[in-house]
């Protein structure tokens, strides 16, 4: 999507996602003001999050020596997250978590959550495919496709 140099959508960009998301029936990942736009139109979205709060300000602040430039920074960082990113992951219908911090943030804010992991996972945080085959095994579920559901994984 082509957008400015402060991350804002261009005009027609702007209109076509509007007439985009009025269109569908659900959307997923959307960029730029998207979730809001969703919410205007009753449309539901699926939110994609990867970086929590704390990331988000140590990426704003890193690199930055003057106290006062990291603190309007972090209050920068503060304010986006209660006035956009609280209200976009409450009218989710869902939420993609790209990780264990994105997980456990955002559910003070939206229960139905689905834990993501991708290619920057370790081996060792990967169950190995023999162990998942025995598992698998041992509750019978080799005669049926897996079905992914979302599930509380700190009880499971």
């Amino acid at each position: 999507m082509e957008h400015d140099e402060r991350c804002r959508l261009t005009r027609d960009e702007a209109i076509r996602l509007r007439e985009q998301i009025a269109a569908s029936r659900l959307v997923y990942g959307l960029p730029l003001g998207g979730p809001k736009l969703a919410r205007a139109h009753g449309t539901p979205y699926v939110l994609i999050l990867e970086n929590d709060l704390q990331t988000q300000i140590k990426l704003r602040t890193a690199g930055v020596s003057s106290p006062l430039q990291r603190a309007k920074g972090t209050l920068g960082r503060l304010r986006n997250y209660m006035t956009v990113s609280i209200p976009d992951i409450r009218g989710a219908h869902s939420v993609h978590c790209n990780g264990y911090p994105m997980y456990d943030q955002s559910g003070w804010f939206n229960t139905n959550r689905l834990l993501y992991f991708d290619s920057r996972m370790s081996g060792n945080l990967i169950i190995p495919e023999d162990d998942l085959d025995d598992r698998l095994r041992a509750i019978g579920a080799t005669d049926r496709p897996l079905r992914c559901c979302s599930q509380d994984v700190t009880t499971a």
